[in-house]
């Protein structure tokens, strides 16, 4: 990890957030979690947002009521190299993709950069730009069910 994102962690840190007081609900690294939502999602909307298929890493990620992420940035392809080990990383544009799988609810944001989001409706896509710091809150009453979608672009 980068200085800029190692200093992240440790303001996070230095503030109380931890592990022991947020809780994150996060599908799609373990098992056969990833190729069940891959079709979930359906070669139609893979087609729609232009990608290959089998460079799909999709992660369901749920917060209950007073739970989110802290403002961060992620490594760029961590568990993406992760999951996919053997794909050629060079060989297309990686892009990550967030949409929520239900209609916003009130308290729950989230936030691009400077670009805070709510109100959207089920599916509606936004572009995570490597390098650009986001954070997620649902300080409502309903789960907040999201994904976080990296693949690569169909040349």
């Amino acid at each position: 990890y980068s200085d800029d994102e190692n200093w992240l962690v440790r303001m996070n840190e230095s503030v109380g957030r931890n592990k022991g007081n947020t809780c994150e609900y996060n599908f799609g690294m373990n098992g056969n979690t990833n190729e069940k939502l891959v079709e979930l999602l359906g070669d139609a909307n893979i087609a729609k947002l232009g990608l290959i298929k089998k460079t799909i890493l999709i992660r369901l990620i749920l917060h209950p009521p007073g739970n989110g992420a802290a403002w961060h940035k992620d490594n760029p392809t961590a568990s993406y190299r992760l999951k996919f080990p053997d794909l050629d990383h060079n060989n297309g544009e990686i892009v990550r993709y967030w949409f929520s799988a239900i209609d916003w609810k009130n308290g729950q944001v989230f936030q691009i950069g400077d670009t805070v989001l709510s109100h959207w409706k089920a599916g509606d896509v936004y572009q995570i730009p490597f390098g650009v710091p986001h954070a997620s809150m649902n300080f409502g009453y309903n789960f907040k069910y999201t994904v976080a979608l990296t693949g690569m672009k169909r040349a």
